[in-house]
């Protein structure tokens, strides 16, 4: 499939109504408002390729950047390229996409250090999300890590950014909710913070209680053989 032919196909699949819930979401000019289960459909039938994934990220458009991160393989994408995307994010909806694809990349744990201290507010959402990600997919994570990500987390989520926070609290409850040896720390770090505040804009979105969340993941986890 060729840029052009991708590029057509989201625009075939999106919408005017998708585009303005986007919109308040904080997804930002130019956009298509396609999808995320027709972008998914798009993945399947591309499956991976590098080449294809540049050139819609060279787009600046925001469904073809998400599509882009699906395409992607996360074994081979260069870090340079995934240091040029983070630059490039321009809302806390793509820098989701792009750390679920730098969060598999073999350059993860370093990203995840460096963007999570970046002063700008989404980049350092893309470090967080990784933490994340790598705290749900790395179950040999050593406890000394996940718990000193827990303090950093205590010091810092109250005064970060809006959306930086927000993916502090998701790290916090990936952390005390799939790694019991850090639970207890966890859900510590959730008392001491109190009810956190996120600014979700225009949008239906609530701020999840880590304390309940932590333990609905914790029994999940229990249950499953």
């Amino acid at each position: 499939m060729t840029v052009d032919e991708a590029l057509a196909a989201l625009r075939e699949a999106g919408s005017e109504q998708i585009r303005s819930i986007y919109a308040r979401h904080g997804v930002a000019e130019p956009q298509l408002g396609v999808r995320h289960g027709d972008l998914d459909q798009l993945r399947k039938r591309i499956k991976t390729d590098d080449a294809l994934a540049a050139g819609l990220w060279a787009t600046g458009i925001h469904d073809a950047r998400v599509l882009a991160c699906k395409i992607s393989d996360p074994r081979a994408i260069p870090a340079e390229t995934l240091d040029a995307w983070a630059a490039d994010t321009n809302s806390h909806v793509l820098a989701d996409a792009l750390g679920g694809l730098a969060a598999k990349s073999p350059h993860r744990a370093r990203l995840a250090e460096t963007w999570r201290a970046d002063p700008r507010e989404l980049v350092a959402r893309l470090g967080w999300r990784m933490v994340a990600h790598r705290a749900m997919g790395e179950l040999d994570l050593p406890t000394p890590v996940l718990v000193a990500w827990l303090g950093e987390i205590e010091r810092e989520l109250p005064t970060a950014p809006n959306r930086t926070r927000g993916a502090m609290l998701d790290a916090l409850i990936a952390i005390g909710g799939t790694h019991e040896a850090a639970r207890a720390r966890a859900l510590a770090v959730a008392d001491a913070l109190g009810p956190i505040e996120i600014d979700h804009g225009e949008t239906a979105c609530k701020t999840p209680d880590p304390v309940a969340y932590i333990q609905k993941m914790a029994a999940r986890t229990a249950r499953t053989p």
